[in-house]
């Protein structure tokens, strides 16, 4: 027997797979590569999924401490009591309304800052100028003003009573 009959037959023996049993093998892989990848997919958004949850857990729990910190402060700030017990711990001391001064005001300088405060309103063309003048609030703050009058302009300029 020659080589080229051995290869007729050995040809001959091995014989192709139809088309059709290819087709439905590949099919079936490519089927099961796809649930392979799907499968990995939804492992890492799990996995991503499981930190996520431990992080905002955390956060919850951080957000939630300073929440009740800061709900105790406002309790403790509420209590009036509490202020003056810290007032105190400062070294601080409660100024005698006896020592206070009376700002006296001259009627003309008062006049010319009325003046200048219409020029200004007229300037502005109807921009609302802050009711508190620094004097008031210096006044306020200096515990005046109760001594004090605002004039009939509402300057915050204070006439002496």
């Amino acid at each position: 027997m020659g080589k080229i009959s051995r290869y007729n037959q050995v040809k001959k023996s091995a014989q192709a797979l139809p088309p059709r049993v290819i087709i439905t093998t590949c099919g079936f892989a490519g089927v099961c590569m796809a649930f392979a990848f799907t499968q990995l997919a939804l492992h890492f958004a799990l996995s991503d999924l499981s930190q996520e949850t431990t992080r905002l857990q955390s956060q919850k729990i951080e957000l939630r401490d300073v929440t009740n910190r800061l709900r105790s402060e406002v309790a403790r700030l509420e209590q009036g009591d509490r202020l003056i017990e810290f007032a105190e711990a400062s070294g601080m001391t409660e100024y005698p309304t006896s020592k206070f001064k009376t700002i006296r005001v001259d009627e003309s300088r008062v006049e010319k800052y009325e003046i200048a405060l219409a020029e200004l309103r007229d300037e502005t063309a109807g921009e609302e100028i802050a009711e508190r003048s620094w004097a008031r609030a210096l006044a306020s703050r200096l515990g005046f003003e109760n001594q004090a009058v605002a004039s009939e302009a509402s300057t915050g300029v204070a006439r002496a009573r």
